[in-house]
C-alpha cells in the first residue's frame, strides 16, 4: 500500500525544540512515542542536536513582564490620563446629544422623513383618483383656505 507524499516521513532535519523518539528494540516501538529534548531522526536514525531556546527580541516584549522606569510609567500614566479625559468628553457629548428634544436632532429628521413620505404618497393617490397634479392640488387647497 502506497501512502500518500503528505503522509510520508521528511529527510530534513526539522530545526524543532524537541524530537520524537524513535525506538530500535521491538517492545519498546509498539508503545507510544515519546517527546524528549534529545533523540534520533526518525528516517536516518542520526543523532539530533536539540534546537537552541528563542531568545527574545526587544521588540517582542511582552506586557507584564517588562521592567519599566519612573520615567516610562509617568508617560505612561499620563497618556492613559489624557485618553481618559477625552473619553469622558465623547461621553458628555453624547449624552448631551441624546437629551436635546428641539433642532436637528436624529428624532426629528426621522419624524420629518416619514411625514414627507405619507404625504407625497397621499399626493400621488389623490393626483390618481381625482385627476389634478400635485401643484394644482396645492392651489386648490389654497384657495379654499382663502389664502388666494
Amino acid at each position: 500500500m502506497c501512502r500518500p507524499s503528505y503522509l510520508r516521513a521528511s529527510r530534513r532535519n526539522v530545526n524543532l525544540p524537541f524530537r520524537l523518539a524513535v525506538t530500535s528494540n521491538a517492545e519498546e516501538s509498539t508503545s507510544k512515542p515519546s517527546l524528549e529534548t534529545t533523540s534520533v531522526d526518525a528516517v536516518s536514525e542520526k543523532p539530533v542536536r536539540p534546537a537552541e531556546p528563542i531568545a527574545p527580541k526587544d521588540e517582542y516584549r511582552v506586557p507584564g513582564k517588562i521592567q519599566l522606569t519612573a520615567d516610562e510609567l509617568a508617560e505612561q500614566k499620563a497618556a492613559l490620563d489624557k485618553y481618559t479625559l477625552e473619553l469622558r468628553k465623547r461621553q458628555i457629548e453624547i449624552e448631551r446629544e441624546s437629551s436635546r428634544l428641539f433642532g436637528w436632532v436624529p428624532f426629528a429628521e426621522t419624524l420629518n422623513g416619514r411625514f414627507a413620505m405619507f404625504f407625497l404618497a397621499v399626493g400621488v393617490l389623490t393626483e390618481y383618483w381625482t385627476g389634478y397634479t400635485m401643484p394644482q392640488q396645492v392651489e386648490l387647497m389654497l384657495r379654499t383656505l382663502g389664502f388666494f
